[in-house]
C-alpha cells in the first residue's frame, strides 16, 4: 500500500502561516488583557491599638479583668493595591474574640476607595466587663475579624458583590498597649 504525499503550495502554507500567527498573537493578547483586568483584594491592617478603661485605677489588663467599660481603641487602615481599579466598600465589620467569645463588635461606615489609596479610620469598640471575664493579665491575645463586601470599579463599571473575610492576631501586654507595629490581617474562611 503506497501512501499519498499531500504537497502544500507556498501560497497556501502561507496563508496557514499567517493564521497561526494570528490565532498566537490574540491568544497572547487576551491573556495580558484578563491579567490586567482581575483586580487584588485589599489589604487589611490593625494599628495603634492599645486598652482603656473608665476607672484610672485600673486602667490595664490586671486581675483576671479590665475595669467596668473597657474600649479597644485602634485604626483601621485599608490599602487599594490595583491600579486603575476603584473598590466599593460596604460596611465594615469588625469583631474581637478572645477563644471562643466576642469581646467587641463595631461596624465601620461604607466608602469609596481610589486605586493605590490607603484610607485609615479610627475605630472605637466599646466592651462591658463580663466580656473581659478570664482574660487573665500580662500578655493577652485577641483575634480580630473583618467581613465586608466589595464591589471593583473598573472603567466606570461596578462589578458584582464579592464578600470578604479577613483574620488576625493581636497581642495585648500588661500596660494595654500592643508590642507589634502594625498588624496585616489574612484572608479567612
Amino acid at each position: 500500500m503506497k501512501m499519498k504525499t499531500i504537497k502544500i503550495s507556498k501560497s497556501s502554507f502561507h496563508v496557514y502561516w499567517w493564521f497561526f500567527q494570528v490565532v498566537c498573537i490574540l491568544s497572547l493578547v487576551s491573556v495580558v488583557i484578563w491579567l490586567t483586568l482581575t483586580p487584588r483584594n485589599p489589604v487589611f491592617y490593625i494599628t495603634n491599638v492599645h486598652i482603656t478603661t473608665s476607672e484610672t485605677l485600673n486602667s490595664t489588663v490586671h486581675r483576671n479583668r479590665v475595669g467596668q467599660n473597657a474600649s479597644l481603641i485602634f485604626n483601621l487602615e485599608t490599602y487599594n493595591p490595583n491600579k486603575g481599579f476603584g473598590i466599593h466598600y460596604e460596611e465594615i465589620n469588625i469583631t474581637f474574640h478572645y477563644n471562643e467569645f466576642v469581646v467587641g463588635m463595631k461596624s465601620a461606615p461604607s466608602f469609596y476607595q481610589g486605586f493605590k489609596e490607603t484610607s485609615i479610620h479610627k475605630v472605637e469598640v466599646n466592651t462591658e466587663e463580663e466580656n473581659w471575664r478570664g482574660i487573665p493579665g500580662g500578655k493577652t491575645e485577641l483575634r480580630v475579624a473583618v467581613e465586608t463586601a466589595v464591589r471593583y470599579r473598573i472603567f466606570k463599571r461596578k462589578t458584582k458583590h464579592h464578600r470578604l473575610n479577613f483574620v488576625g492576631s493581636v497581642t495585648v501586654g500588661s500596660n494595654g498597649t500592643v508590642s507589634e507595629g502594625n498588624i496585616k490581617l489574612h484572608r479567612g474562611h
